[in-house]
């Protein structure tokens, strides 16, 4: 009677996380005691939880539904269906806190961030949570049980002092942050995307991904386990260990499901270091720091001071850098790769790709009016001589001196009697050359060149016949044409597929398909087993027997998921079962019989321990 007095209904359902049939208790409450149904949900349920990085209209989905009379659709639009967190098998307390509620209150009751998935610790007096004896999905689905001190036995509080509770009592207080600070969340930028590009944005700050956004997802995981390590992930059911398949991969990739909450906090606390930073201050990613930017323009009055705002970024396929293009208002434009690493880095050019107005009436008053020497001239506006020379011949401009068009050259200090400038600089760089060579007899042609750029460059430009006939010779690589001993290798390869295949089937972890493909990449082997298996007769005959089919995979998963239900004593469900399997209605009947094999005999058992327990 109670139950349709609140609800209008004898078969509504009482449900921790996040109930429906809002509005019928709205109406039916008293007028002196109403709270308004969005208030009472906020406030009261865990949908402040759930709902804080779903996109808007799937929000506005799960609200309406726990508003209305029907909320079958509730846990499957949040993904909470979908999700392998799984929820605490009881209703949990701390023990600091009911002694207070009982002090404040007079009474005890369920405080809802200590039912979330992820809480082990009581954020605010940071001991260990206790399970009390109501069950979350109890045998009773219509009954209500009130936090009393039978059913939450006052204990001990339970302190420990080591990483993981920390780690535990940070992702708590993370957790109560999100529940109070909702609006903030929804509020925040990126939310529609799962914040997937505000990951990445700051993935490329920390040089876990590139410029275009491709991750190194060994890199980012490796990362990740070492901040939280092993013990604390498994703890709160968020593990990380295949590298192309696990939950970290997938969040930074296109999101194509919804993601747990305690998932995305763990990522942000790894990111940011702080939750508040993450959905406060603006990451976006720049390579080239925040502008402005100097002006490179040697020729303007404020060469090299921070007046440039205008930056392209674009991203390059031949470099795989990202390439800033710096725009100035007095018309210079350069451009340069990145990302920046030390301060100094803002002052370096790749390519001027235009100097404008400013820097061309520079030169023509250098050239032109002062008489200066194109050298000269160079060196004031910070450019090379071949420069100078291209543009006095694109404006047309009359120099002091006459141009000499080929390339610029050193200026290399010479003995007038030896003869010209170039042949005095040939000289000497063919000098060095030989000096460099004869102190390093071992060395190649590249560790000569690396020893001194300046050298090789003029006689490569300029010498290059020479330079090729006094620099020592590439030695041709010896090849080892030892053939391959196939018969000892195939026992070998065996050997470690034996192992490989026993250890898969053993394994206790979530099911892989024994596959050649997975095989290989496991051993490293995986180009020897795709291209030469026809040589290893006694491998490949075993990986025929061994490789599963699609259906005995499907078996073998059936067996594990029950399993895996077994021991977290949870009573094995038709529905349970299909949805971590992953059976589909078009699979074959013996598919379908090893499933209900497995359902039937959790039955039979739980009867024969009720006939035991009775007797």
């Amino acid at each position: 009677m109670t139950i349709e007095e609140l609800f209008n209904s004898r078969t509504a359902t009482a449900v921790v996380d996040m109930p429906c049939n809002i509005n019928a208790l709205y109406f039916n409450l008293p007028e002196v005691s109403k709270i308004q149904p969005e208030k009472m949900i906020m406030s009261n349920t865990l949908f402040s939880y759930y709902a804080a990085f779903l996109p808007q209209r799937r929000v506005d989905l799960v609200m309406n539904s726990m508003m209305s009379d029907y909320g079958g659709d509730i846990h499957t639009r949040t993904g909470i269906m979908a999700s392998n967190v799984s929820a605490p098998v009881f209703l949990r307390y701390c023990p600091e806190c009911i002694v207070n509620d009982k002090v404040v209150y007079g009474e005890f009751y369920w405080h809802r961030v200590h039912q979330i998935p992820g809480v082990l610790v009581c954020p605010i007096h940071y001991v260990q949570l206790q399970d009390s004896s109501i069950t979350v999905h109890g045998m009773n689905r219509h009954e209500f049980f009130a936090a009393n001190g039978y059913n939450c036995r006052v204990k001990p509080a339970v302190i420990s002092i080591n990483n993981v509770q920390d780690m535990l009592v940070t992702i708590a207080k993370d957790i109560a942050w999100l529940m109070d600070n909702y609006q903030v969340v929804r509020q925040t930028k990126g939310i529609e995307n799962g914040f997937r590009y505000k990951y990445i944005s700051i993935l490329k700050e920390k040089g876990f991904a590139t410029a275009n956004g491709r991750v190194y997802q060994e890199e980012l995981i490796q990362a990740f386990r070492c901040f939280y390590g092993d013990a604390f992930l498994s703890k709160v059911q968020c593990d990380v260990k295949e590298i192309n398949d696990n939950w970290l991969s997938s969040i930074v990739r296109k999101h194509r499901k919804a993601f747990h909450p305690l998932r995305h906090l763990l990522i942000i606390r790894f990111l940011t270091g702080n939750i508040n930073d993450f959905f406060e201050q603006k990451h976006t990613y720049a390579p080239f720091g925040k502008g402005p930017w100097p002006c490179m323009n040697a020729a303007a009055c404020h060469y090299r001071r921070l007046v440039v705002k205008n930056l392209k970024v674009e991203y390059s396929s031949d470099l795989k850098k990202p390439v800033g293009t710096f725009t100035c208002s007095c018309g210079f434009i350069y451009s340069r790769s990145g990302p920046d690493e030390y301060e100094q880095d803002i002052y370096k050019i790749g390519r001027t790709k235009q100097f404008g107005p400013l820097w061309e009436n520079e030169l023509r008053e250098l050239v032109e009016t002062d008489k200066l020497g194109l050298r000269h001239v160079a060196r004031i506006l910070n450019v090379d001589t071949n420069t100078v020379k291209r543009y006095v011949k694109l404006l047309s401009l009359k120099a002091a001196c006459k141009t000499d068009t080929s390339k610029a050259e050193p200026n290399v200090s010479h003995d007038s009697s030896i003869g010209n400038e170039n042949t005095t600089a040939r000289g000497c760089y063919r000098a060095k050359w030989l000096e460099l060579k004869y102190n390093h007899p071992e060395a190649s042609k590249t560790q000569l060149r690396n020893m001194n750029k300046a050298t090789y460059i003029w006689l490569y430009r300029h010498d290059r016949d020479w330079l090729n006939q006094n620099s020592p010779v590439k030695e041709k690589s010896i090849h080892d044409i030892t053939r391959v001993n196939w018969s000892e290798r195939d026992k070998n390869i065996l050997k470690k597929v034996k192992q490989l295949v026993i250890e898969t089937l053993n394994n206790d972890m979530k099911p892989k398909r024994i596959t050649i493909g997975y095989i290989g990449k496991k051993l490293g082997q995986l180009s020897l087993l795709e291209k030469h298996l026809n040589k290893m007769p006694k491998t490949q005959k075993y990986l025929t027997d061994a490789v599963e089919t699609t259906e005995q995979f499907k078996i073998r998963r059936i067996r594990w998921c029950a399993n895996e239900l077994r021991k977290k004593g949870e009573e094995i469900k038709e529905w349970k079962l299909i949805r971590m399997a992953g059976i589909r209605p078009g699979d074959s009947d013996e598919i379908k019989e090893v499933l209900y094999s497995e359902i039937n005999y959790d039955i039979l058992s739980n009867k024969r321990l009720d006939v035991l327990n009775h007797s």
